[in-house]
């Protein structure tokens, strides 16, 4: 790899500081150039970055730097012949922390265009992408965790009835599993932020996979949103075999209400490939239409009925939180039929009760 640090490419030629050697952007030596050198500085209209040369998986690909606030960002160049002026002035105003348009149409039919739906620069926080920590004394529901086995599972009740902690519990105790989270939220409710949430959970778990669909997301590539879940299914298949390999777990789908994001993840559950696990945690009942996945037996639906407590599961939430022993069982069984088996009416039971002490 040459030594180019000095190389700077600015209204769209590139020039080295010693001034030996000067290559516009639209000629077929600057392709030849990135070949052999393997860094480069750019200074364009909306902002400059430095740009480098890495290897992925034996394959070359380019990424620009820009420190910004005191943070460094990152983004995705692509492999050399991508890096044309029009392109590079893109990466720099979405390093500059501006917003660029998006061409990307609903689908595949002339309908209209999506620009600041699709495209956000804002990137979720990585928080988003973890588990949230499961709670001390945990009881165990394996009456529910076991139905968790097909390839698409709804969670569908209000919030404290335990969907999040029956979730967590279950992907810590599939270690055959590779579970990637996301847990969403009202910034979700857009194109451009749910699937990076999606795709940044993925490479939780897969760091390698969505890398160029991430950057499509960024940069504002065409790409209609049938396209975009085509090649996610299809990275998917090309880094996994056999069934149930990895599982994707959306937790706070409630949040999501736009029609052309449920749009898009009806056609997914309708393409899920075998290596794939969905479950999808929500306080509302999504807009997707589930006959087919019934019919073929490719779908669970716990609700609110399900998560409630059973009277046993209530009464070992008791017994392992109360901390008075000495609490009567008749008590505690009266306790858990008041709260008709709501997780969060029994926690605030218990602090209550633990207050007392």
């Amino acid at each position: 790899m040459g030594k180019s640090a000095q190389a700077i490419v600015q209204d769209g030629v590139l020039s080295t500081k010693d001034g030996q050697q000067t290559v516009a952007l639209s000629d077929s030596r600057w392709g030849e150039w990135l070949a052999n050198n393997g860094r480069f500085r750019f200074k364009g209209a909306a902002g400059h970055f430095s740009a480098r040369r890495e290897i992925r998986h034996d394959n070359e690909y380019w990424y620009a730097y820009r420190r910004r606030d005191g943070v460094l960002h990152k983004a995705y160049l692509g492999k050399a012949e991508q890096l044309n002026l029009a392109h590079l002035e893109q990466v720099a105003a979405t390093l500059a922390g501006q917003d660029v348009v998006a061409q990307i149409k609903v689908s595949t039919r002339p309908q209209r265009q999506l620009p600041s739906l699709w495209y956000s620069n804002a990137i979720p926080a990585l928080t988003k992408v973890r588990p949230p920590t499961l709670p001390p004394n945990l009881v165990i529901r394996p009456r529910l965790s076991q139905k968790i086995d097909r390839p698409v599972t709804f969670l569908c009740a209000p919030g404290g009835f335990g969907k999040s902690t029956l979730l967590n519990a279950w992907q810590q105790e599939r270690e055959d599993l590779q579970v990637a989270w996301a847990t969403l939220d009202a910034d979700d409710n857009r194109l451009s932020h749910f699937w990076t949430t999606v795709l940044l959970a993925l490479q939780a778990v897969e760091p390698d996979l969505g890398l160029e669909l991430l950057a499509q997301i960024r940069l504002s590539f065409p790409l209609t949103p049938a396209d975009f879940v085509s090649r996610l299914t299809n990275e998917i298949v090309a880094n996994h075999e056999g069934d149930f390999c990895i599982a994707l777990v959306l937790d706070d789908y409630h949040h999501i209400q736009h029609p052309d994001i449920h749009a898009m993840m009806q056609i997914w559950i309708e393409n899920l490939p075998a290596c794939l696990q969905l479950v999808v945690a929500s306080r509302a009942r999504p807009p997707l239409a589930l006959g087919r996945l019934r019919a073929l037996g490719a779908v669970t639906e716990l609700e609110l009925e399900d998560l409630r407590f059973t009277l046993d599961e209530g009464i070992s939430f008791l017994q392992r939180n109360v901390v008075s022993p000495g609490m009567a069982y008749g008590d505690m069984e009266a306790l858990v039929k008041r709260t008709s088996g709501w997780a969060a009416g029994l926690t605030l039971a218990v602090l209550g009760l633990n207050r007392q002490e």
